[in-house]
């Protein structure tokens, strides 16, 4: 498929693109996983749009991608207490690259947020500009999500803006998996009964070349005043179980629970 884009929606200044973001426009760009819809993170307005463009429900959350000046200002002040250990292991360890980190928050985005420090040195680049951004896969609900910014044209056109930062046109190969949400809301793998995640991310699903990032949910335990409780895998990708736990067993040389 070629790769051609009108004028008016490719946009190569990102001082230019950054000012789409602030006025709430939608655009799609390549990650280090697949491409990418994306808008001005916590923001309404935006929520709704990329709701509407997939075709889903707004009452799915949606993964925040982020670079390390908004990390460590922003994201790692709202972080739960008690979670705040956890996840700046994790974050010191994983980030940048292939890990999503879903955590509970004070006063952000309804008590939870998932969020990714892309390793792509584009994609940093932009968020450096734009700030936090709200970001799902490339493709209408239950569909394979777009494996190049060709595939993303096709089934959104002129109604969104775009970000070439492979500059080119290049197609990859499905995977193989796709998440997927049902009517009830949950967010289920379409070909492994192992792979559900929660509605709070939209797991990303990488080419064959490129495997998925994993996806983990930090818990805590409402019962005994929300003290860390270990945490869960949503989605086990090219950060292996063993690496994670590991990762947290060193930050937690005194934690005698579960971690996993």
């Amino acid at each position: 498929m070629a790769f051609a884009l009108t004028p008016i929606n490719t946009v190569e200044d990102l001082e230019v693109l950054a000012r789409l973001v602030d006025a709430g426009e939608i655009v799609a760009f390549e990650t280090d996983t697949v491409p990418a819809l994306a808008g001005q993170a916590f923001n309404p307005a935006v929520r709704t749009k990329l709701s509407l463009l997939k075709g889903r429900s707004e009452a799915q959350k949606l993964q925040v991608l982020v670079d390390g000046n908004t990390l460590q200002k922003r994201i790692l002040p709202q972080i739960h207490p008690s979670a705040r250990a956890a996840f700046s292991g994790l974050a010191e360890r994983f980030f940048p690259g292939a890990l999503t980190v879903v955590a509970p928050t004070i006063g952000l985005d309804d008590g939870s947020v998932g969020i990714r420090y892309p390793s792509d040195a584009h994609v940093q680049a932009l968020l450096q500009q734009t700030g936090p951004l709200w970001a799902t896969s490339a493709n209408k609900s239950c569909q394979l999500p777009a494996q190049s910014l060709a595939e993303v044209y096709a089934l959104f056109g002129d109604t969104i803006y775009y970000y070439n930062t492979r500059r080119s046109s290049a197609a990859r190969e499905d995977a193989g998996d796709t998440a997927c949400e049902s009517d009830a809301g949950a967010i289920k793998n379409a070909r492994s009964a192992e792979n559900e995640h929660d509605t709070a991310v939209r797991g990303d699903v990488r080419s064959a070349e490129n495997i998925a990032s994993t996806v983990v949910r930090i818990r805590l335990d409402e019962v005994r005043q929300f003290e860390f409780a270990g945490i869960e895998f949503l989605r086990v990708g090219s950060v292996g179980k063993a690496e994670v736990l590991s990762a947290l067993k060193d930050g937690f040389s005194g934690f005698g629970g579960q971690l996993f």
